[in-house]
């Protein structure tokens, strides 16, 4: 759960918003123009409909979860990581590859963005673990290109 120093639009502020569309713009777009490329796959990797679904579901779940299981920060982790396991074994074999490398820099980056703000000022976790985020939070952007496939769909 976050805090934020100048709450204006219900509890968050008003450069919330346009973060998010930032951040699923970033995602979205990453899996085709960064994942795609450094998984050195030669065309777009295959999915369905069902996976896209899995893998939107598995994100929506991970982070509407992440308020509520807050105390258990550790096992909160260990969850989400299942989930994300179980997401890449609905993915087809020949998009594993993509999805992976897209996971990894996900979980890399939107945590060292999160901390970056964090350290600013602007927001911060009720219950820090690290640097000042939640051990938790890699565990909802590690699903966050499972969610991306559901941009691609064929």
């Amino acid at each position: 759960m976050l805090t934020y120093r100048n709450p204006m639009l219900g509890l968050q502020d008003w450069w919330a918003v346009p973060l998010f569309v930032g951040a699923g713009l970033a995602l979205g777009l990453g899996h085709r123009h960064a994942a795609i490329p450094l998984s050195r796959a030669q065309t777009l990797p295959p999915t369905n409909l069902r996976s896209a679904l899995l893998g939107f579901g598995a994100l929506v779940f991970c982070y509407g979860s992440s308020g509520l299981l807050q105390s258990w920060p550790l096992a909160d982790l260990i969850v989400y990581l299942s989930i994300f396991m179980g997401a890449v074994y609905f993915v087809d074999d020949r998009a594993r590859p993509t999805l992976l490398v897209h996971a990894v820099g996900a979980a890399l980056l939107g945590p060292a963005v999160e901390i970056y703000i964090s350290s600013t000022g602007a927001f911060s976790y009720v219950h820090p673990d690290v640097f000042g985020v939640a051990y938790w939070l890699p565990g909802i952007y590690v699903n966050a290109p499972s969610a991306a496939i559901s941009w691609i769909v064929v």
